[in-house]
């Protein structure tokens, strides 16, 4: 399953629904959980229903939610391979225009 970027309060929230904990996750205000599970909602991680005033009234994992955890237990973010790729080459080349300094100098002694 592909990972899916979550923030901090969208891991606590979806580890405290796959335990079947009520209430908040230690850490997270009531607005902060509201807007974490409209993000887990967004991904397709959780059921959410709000009453009036973006208020949580009831939350679930889905099943996707489960694969999800089972597939990704510790809930590492995904990464961004173009941006490594892309720093890799600008330090090769770095590394390869210092080197070149390098050898230019010691054959002109």
């Amino acid at each position: 399953m592909e990972r899916k970027r979550l923030t901090g309060n969208e891991k606590k929230v979806l580890r405290h629904l796959a335990m079947g904990i009520e209430g908040l996750p230690t850490g997270v205000d009531t607005r902060q959980y509201a807007d974490a599970c409209q993000g887990l909602k967004d991904k397709g991680l959780a059921l959410v229903m709000f009453s009036t005033g973006h208020e949580v009234y009831a939350a679930d994992i889905t099943d996707a939610g489960i694969v999800y955890l089972e597939n990704n237990p510790h809930l590492f973010n995904p990464v961004n391979w173009a941006l490594v790729s892309a720093i890799t080459g600008i330090v090769a080349i770095l590394v390869t225009i210092v080197l070149f300094c390098i050898g230019c100098t010691m054959i002109n002694k």
